[in-house]
Formats: structure tokens, sequence, C-alpha cells
């Protein structure tokens, strides 16, 4: 309870700052948690998770036994209306400094970027770390109560970075939509459900969705992911792999570096990579060339075929290539049709020091 005492005091500190100085309660402002985009007739339906301090207990700032947040929605032929209409029907200020989450809907569908993310990308007050994710009904997600910790959206955060680690699915920030977000790139957003009935419903990451130019963009599954996170992760990594015969395996200190030639006029993409496996050397021999094989139809399926380049190979060719990038730079999309792709796995055994 005493980090929830905290967050109220920098939000108290915030709305006063924000306020030009104005003395405002928080219940002068509308305090965001959750924004769920789904489609609706008019265009798009906006649904806000709003904290709801009037939940206080006696002794407690938050009492857990009831619900801490309201959920409100309206309908715009874009994300700027529908919040100008919210905030008119609220009759507060609409305060997005602690938006933890914003789910998007599989059935959204755009023309322009813009249309979906401006609202959030040209609000300062707007950290940028906030996680991005898709759902069947992102209203839906939104207004399910997580009871695990005193505030909801507390629990966002945690779920998603839970699952990246496990490898089950992949994440995506705000500051990734700012930075990577553009025609001909695409993203990996974790994909939320709600599962089970009643008192046993949990909200759960199911593998990732992909995020192109015109919306959602087909499904990753969750042993896909997995290969993802080891393609994407910067650091070193433990990744549990299935392996041909459907059995799982753990890579250790797993870790994958890419390097980038150019001949004739094709793109050579070598991805490098090293783990510790818990096997004899001839299993490992074997789980190598499995993994072999399992990337490069990964790469062939979602880079070459599909268009989309989740694994982020266009900064690759930048940072290494950056004349042959300039070359490409306003048709990128041409770039699938000249790379190759050679995947090299180095996987040693663990030994019992280790």
């Amino acid at each position: 309870m005493k980090g929830m005492n905290i967050i109220i005091i920098l939000l108290t500190a915030l709305t006063v700052f924000f306020s030009n100085g104005r003395t405002l309660s928080i219940t002068d402002r509308s305090i965001v948690h959750a924004v769920g985009i789904d489609k609706s007739q008019n265009g798009l339906k906006i649904t806000l998770q709003i904290f709801k301090p009037e939940a206080a207990g006696s002794d407690t700032p938050i009492d857990i036994s009831k619900a801490n947040f309201k959920t409100v929605s309206a309908q715009g032929k874009s994300a700027s209306e529908a919040i100008g209409k919210l905030s008119s029907q609220l009759g507060t200020e609409i305060f997005f400094g602690h938006l933890q989450l914003i789910v998007i809907g599989e059935d959204v569908t755009f023309i322009k970027p813009n249309e979906i993310f401006e609202p959030f990308i040209s609000n300062k007050s707007i950290y940028r770390g906030v996680y991005i994710a898709s759902a069947k009904n992102a209203g839906e997600i939104v207004s399910f109560p997580i009871k695990e910790n005193a505030v909801t959206a507390e629990n966002y955060k945690g779920i998603i970075e839970t699952a990246q680690k496990r490898g089950i699915s992949l994440k995506t920030t705000l500051a990734d939509i700012e930075r990577q977000y553009r025609p001909t790139g695409s993203l990996a957003l974790t994909h939320l459900e709600l599962i089970g009935d009643g008192d046993e419903k949990r909200l759960i990451p199911t593998g990732s969705s992909i995020l192109t130019d015109a919306g959602i963009k087909g499904r990753i599954s969750e042993e896909e992911c997995a290969l993802f996170s080891l393609f994407t992760n910067k650091s070193e990594c433990n990744i549990r792999i299935k392996n041909a015969s459907g059995d799982y395996f753990v890579l250790e200190n797993a870790k994958c570096s890419f390097d980038v030639e150019s001949k004739n006029n094709a793109i050579q993409i070598t991805a490098n990579i090293g783990a510790f496996i818990g096997a004899d050397k001839t299993k490992c021999q074997q789980l190598a060339i499995e993994l072999e094989n399992s990337a490069g139809t990964l790469f062939d399926k979602y880079y070459k075929e599909g268009d989309t380049d989740i694994l982020g190979i266009y900064r690759h060719v930048r940072q290494q290539k950056p004349a042959l990038y300039q070359r490409y730079k306003s048709e990128l999309y041409k770039l699938y049709e000249i790379t190759d792709f050679d995947i090299r796995p180095t996987l040693t055994e663990k030994s019992p020091s280790d």
C-alpha cells in the first residue's frame, strides 16, 4: 500500500503542475490507465479505463475488494474525435500521464497510422514505454478487473513482461511505434485474451499479432514467438524452443548477432546464434540442425513471403550498409526480393559447473 500512496501523491503533484499552479484534486481529472481501440460503424470506438479514487476504503487509499476503475466509451471517425467526445461526456479533463496500456482490436483497419496513434504520440505527458497490445475485443480487455494488485493497470506491465521473458509473446511500446512503425515496416504486439468463466476468468497473453501500416495482419504462435525472441533480444536470454518431435528444450545464455553483406545486387544476412544447452554433443548437433531449419522457415514465412519486417532487418541493413539502405530507402519492400538468410547456430553442451 505504501507504493500506492506514493503513486497518488505523484499524480496529485502532476495535476497541480499541468494546471499552471491551480489547485486541483484527483477527482477534477479523469486519470486514464488503459485505452481500448475497436472498429465501429462510425469509424473507431475508444474505451478508457479511468482510475476511480472514490473506491477508497476507510483505512487505505484503495479498497482492493472494490472496483478501482470505471470505463467509458465513445465513437468517432478518428481516435482524436472519440477522445474529444469522451472529454465532454465526462465533464473533466482527460489525463493520460499514468497510461499503462493501449489495446488495438483485431478488426481495426486504417490508411494512415496517425488515425490511431496521433493522440498518444503528440501527448508529451505519456510515458514512451506504454505497452501496445492486441485483442479480439479491446474494450473488453480494458474493462476486465485484475485483482492481484490494488490498481488493475499496474498488472499489465507484469503480465506482458513475464510472457516476453518466457518467450511466448513479443512486446511493443509507444516508443517502438514512433521509431519503427512506417510503410513496409511492422511490429509484433502481445495478443491478450480472456480465458475461463466467472471468477476463474483470467487475462493472459497468447502469442502475438502483426501490426502493419494497414492494421492487424495475422498472428504469431507462441512457438514462433520463442524464435523471434531469440532474434530480437539485445542481451543474452533463456529461450524455450520446441523441436521437431514436439518436445521442448531450453537455450541458455542465448545470443544472436547479424552480419550483413552485399554482393552481385543481393543481400546476404547471416544470423549467428550461440547458446548453451543441457544435452550431450551429439544431441547438440541434432538440435542445431533443427534450429537452423526452424529459423530459416520463420525468416521465409514472415520476411520474404509475408512482407513483414518484425525482425528489424532494415535496421541492421541501415547500420551495417548505409549506402545500400539509402539506395532502397524509398522502396524498402524491394529488399525482400534480394535478401537471403544464412542461419548459423552453435549449441554448446552445458557443463555440470555452469
